[in-house]
């Protein structure tokens, strides 16, 4: 199925956002699978249901409550033809940062999977190098990441931020903080410059989980950023 570029590029920011990329061992180890997943709340069940309508990939499942998490809807992608088709759709609409080498490691798991025939030492590497690129590493120096401009960035922004975004009103006043890990620091800085609304700061205040947040405070900067992008395509 053809996706058009809006839908994609919102596709690839609301997954750098919330989506997993996994190389499973499957057969006690014996065999391996490349799987997709992402997970939100049961009451956002609609919009993952259009993600999957307009890919034609996957599934999508209730996950019940477990202890202190309130019900999830999964939309899971596993069939070896579809993880073949939605990486070539991710391939296509780019992702930033982390999320993009772990998605480059992961991509390497599925070309390995779907040759003919299977290449399972070179899943086995590609696995190994997704864990890699999904453990903490502290930012090192400036790290150059080119960004699309800002007209063409706008749903890919939508995604990620209707993702990770969290809005409030104080005062009278609107603001909007994406929080990420502090190694994705550069890309915050990036989309900060490349939109030029906000700022970028750092916290180290939870032991261990250093954090960076883009902050755009005020409502003319919140509209601003809203008419960049800051809600999905449909």
């Amino acid at each position: 199925m053809s996706v058009p570029q809006d839908e994609a590029r919102f596709l690839a920011g609301f997954v750098q956002a919330e989506g997993h990329f996994a190389v499973l061992e499957q057969n006690a180890g014996q065999s391996l699978a490349c799987v997709f997943s992402l997970r939100l709340r049961d009451d956002d069940t609609e919009l993952i249901a259009w993600l999957q309508e307009i890919t034609g990939l996957g599934t999508i499942r209730p996950i019940a409550a477990a202890r202190t998490s309130a019900p999830q809807s999964e939309w899971r992608i596993s069939r070896r033809a579809e993880v073949r088709e939605f990486c070539r759709l991710l391939t296509d609409h780019a992702m930033y940062g982390r999320k993009a080498r772990e998605f480059a490691a992961w991509k390497r798991a599925v070309d390995a999977w779907t040759a003919a025939p299977v290449d399972r030492p070179a899943m086995r590497a590609a696995r190994r190098d997704t864990l890699e690129a999904r453990r903490y590493a502290e930012p090192q120096g400036d790290v150059d990441i080119t960004l699309l401009p800002p007209e063409d960035l706008r749903h890919y922004l939508g995604g990620l931020i209707s993702g990770d975004g969290h809005f409030s009103l104080s005062g009278g006043q609107a603001s909007m903080a994406l929080k990420q890990r502090q190694d994705e620091l550069p890309l915050l800085r990036a989309l900060c410059d490349a939109v030029e609304l906000g700022n970028v700061y750092e916290s180290r205040t939870e032991p261990g989980h250093p954090r960076a947040t883009w902050v755009v405070s005020g409502t003319q900067r919140c509209h601003a950023l809203a008419s960049l992008g800051g809600s999905d395509p449909r």
